[in-house]
């Protein structure tokens, strides 16, 4: 009873907040210590509401305030679970994504190119999806922007058009954009940020009646002035005004995969645009193109990791769907595929002395070629050879796939009466030698 008295209270000074924030009476300093007041209070939970133990994930210190020109920083999370990372924003970077167990993690964001503050959040999720999650969240002052000079031009004919319960913004894309922005303004405030996506169309799926289109261009180092607005007006809203629409949302767009760790030990990251009124995303997987999609997981933000990725020249394909806050699923996206590297052609090759012999004036080496996890094939094998008279080593290439190479030594015989003589083998991934073997020409013996 106690504990539930506790929650009360907390809740009701929390919705006090809200109210004060909400007031327009605070200064924006002020604001903003109403607000990390209010993550310190609720950005971690570690058990149900009946007392009953859960996961526990929980982050040392709830946010990471960082200047316009970027930097790193440590935190410390507390677990007793196994969990994974989970963020929306592509200037903000997390290492590692993933861990079992109490960690030191970082958190290293971008310089900002644009001439407002932005914040995101950083969400820490037990890897069985279940109750216990944790965030951050990240804040970084606004940087010189569009008020300097850009290399992006301003979007040009944006269009929008009203689907039903829906609205499509398109616009002609700009030259050197990675990305545009899309703000929406409802016509009782400023423009807030829409979307984020990465071809020159968009969709709002939960429009409110009254609505105001912007669309600025981006990439790495810039960003464009923001377009002129466009109007829509959607009788209604979006299904009556019901926050999630009781329709289907659309189907996320943009999606891609990459490996964001090596051939080794991959990690496989699919991200996809996020899909406005969407409350999560289903992730679907497949061994080929057309064949049957399975469900692998859910995230609550436009980004998930594989935790079984294909390996040694296999291929995946990957689907997703968003859900909304009424539980309508939308149609699959487009797949997008991943094909992992085969162990031959993802390593640079290796090999190791056999029986080296000198018979006459003639020296043979023999080594046998490495093989399994680590080791690739080689594409080229070079016999390298010291000539002491011209001070360097000569190299004649011999079969990709030679195990044994023999020389004539007598004019390669340097003033201390040694021989030195090697293999060099490599492919695409890089080279390897173990070293020169020495032939002591006096003793007749080989000194490794």
């Amino acid at each position: 009873m106690e504990t539930n008295e506790k929650t009360k209270r907390i809740h009701t000074a929390i919705q006090g907040l809200h109210k004060q924030l909400n007031s327009g009476i605070f200064s924006l300093s002020f604001k903003m210590l109403l607000l990390m007041s209010t993550i310190v209070l609720c950005a971690c939970s570690s058990d149900d509401d009946n007392g009953t133990a859960t996961a526990q994930l929980n982050i040392d210190s709830p946010s990471v305030e960082v200047g316009s020109e970027g930097g790193s920083a440590n935190r410390y999370i507390t677990s007793n679970v196994q969990w994974y990372v989970s963020k929306s924003a592509d200037w903000v970077h997390v290492s590692p994504m993933q861990g079992s167990g109490s960690k030191s993690i970082t958190i290293t964001v971008d310089p900002n190119p644009y001439s407002y503050p932005r914040n995101t959040n950083v969400y820490f999720l037990p890897s069985d999806d279940s109750d216990g999650e944790c965030y951050l969240t990240v804040v970084q002052s606004s940087g010189s922007g569009s008020s300097g000079t850009s290399s992006l031009g301003t979007p040009q004919n944006v269009k929008a058009t009203v689907n039903g319960k829906s609205v499509s913004i398109t616009w002609s894309a700009v030259s050197g954009a990675t990305k545009y922005y899309v703000y929406r303004n409802t016509g009782s405030g400023n423009y807030s940020l829409m979307s984020t996506v990465y071809t020159n169309s968009a969709t709002d799926s939960n429009p409110a009646e009254k609505n105001y289109y912007k669309i600025q261009a981006a990439n790495s180092t810039s960003s464009s002035e923001m377009s002129t607005s466009v109007y829509a007006y959607v009788s209604g809203g979006s299904s009556g005004g019901n926050e999630g629409g009781q329709q289907k949302p659309a189907a996320p767009t943009g999606v891609r995969v990459s490996n964001e760790g090596n051939a080794m030990l991959p990690s496989v990251v699919i991200r996809w645009n996020e899909v406005s009124g969407a409350t999560k995303y289903n992730v679907y997987k497949a061994s080929s193109a057309t064949g049957t999609y399975s469900m692998i997981g859910s995230a609550q933000y436009n980004v998930f990791t594989d935790q079984t990725p294909p390996t040694n020249g296999k291929s995946a394909y990957y689907k997703v769907k968003s859900v909304n806050s009424a539980g309508f699923t939308s149609d699959y996206s487009d797949y997008a595929q991943y094909t992992s590297e085969k162990n031959d052609e993802a390593f640079a090759p290796g090999y190791k002395y056999g029986s080296c012999t000198a018979s006459g004036s003639t020296i043979t080496l023999r080594w046998t070629n490495l093989t399994g996890s680590g080791y690739g094939k080689a594409t080229k094998v070079v016999l390298r050879v010291w000539n002491p008279y011209a001070g360097e080593w000569q190299d004649s290439e011999l079969s990709a796939t030679a195990t044994s190479a023999s020389f004539t030594y007598t004019n390669k015989i340097d003033n201390d009466g040694y021989v030195k003589c090697g293999i060099v083998v490599s492919n695409a991934k890089g080279s390897f030698t173990a070293g020169a073997k020495v032939y002591n020409t006096k003793t007749k013996k080989w000194l490794n």
